[in-house]
């Protein structure tokens, strides 16, 4: 099965799971980013880099998780609850998120609670809070990745937002 079928496959499971969650047509997405070639290029361009990133795939699901939760976007909360068998490890991390319990796993509580900060107070945090996630054993470069993390998915759930509003 090629790439293109397993995503088309996944789309279909989201929408026939989920028929209440409202979805963003894709036709008004792509009319939307055609308004901007800057935030067309940053919402093609962005996801790919951060999957590049240094975090691995169980810390990219609950980072954007979490950002997809706070920006209150069903439509890209949707893939982390309804697909993230594809990761074993995820499944209990995102599991635990949905029933509201706390992530067992240290460092990953930290991860989650340091993108929480960041969203909370706008990026203004106290040197204390950035301490406390370095000495979890994450880097500056870390942080720049969640700031980049934090962009991506502003520019996609806001997107989606206005796009059904309209």
């Amino acid at each position: 099965m090629s790439q293109s079928d397993k995503t088309n496959k996944k789309t279909k499971k989201l929408s026939e799971s989920n028929p209440s969650t409202p979805h963003m047509r894709m036709d008004l997405v792509s009319s939307l980013l055609g308004e901007s070639l800057i935030t067309s290029r940053d919402y093609l361009t962005l996801p790919e880099l951060f999957h590049e990133s240094t975090f691995s795939n169980d810390e990219q699901e609950v980072i954007l998780y979490a950002l997809n939760h706070d920006n209150r976007c069903d439509t890209c909360l949707l893939p982390h609850t309804n697909l993230h068998e594809d990761y074993s490890a995820s499944n209990q991390f995102i599991s635990d998120l949905m029933d509201g319990k706390s992530i067992v796993d240290e460092k990953m509580a930290t991860l989650l609670t340091f993108i929480r900060d960041i969203i909370k107070e706008k990026g203004l945090l106290p040197s204390d809070k950035i301490i406390a996630f370095l000495a979890a054993g994450y880097s500056q470069k870390n942080v720049m990745e969640l700031i980049t993390a934090h962009a991506m998915q502003s520019i996609k759930n806001y997107t989606y937002h206005i796009g059904a509003a309209t």
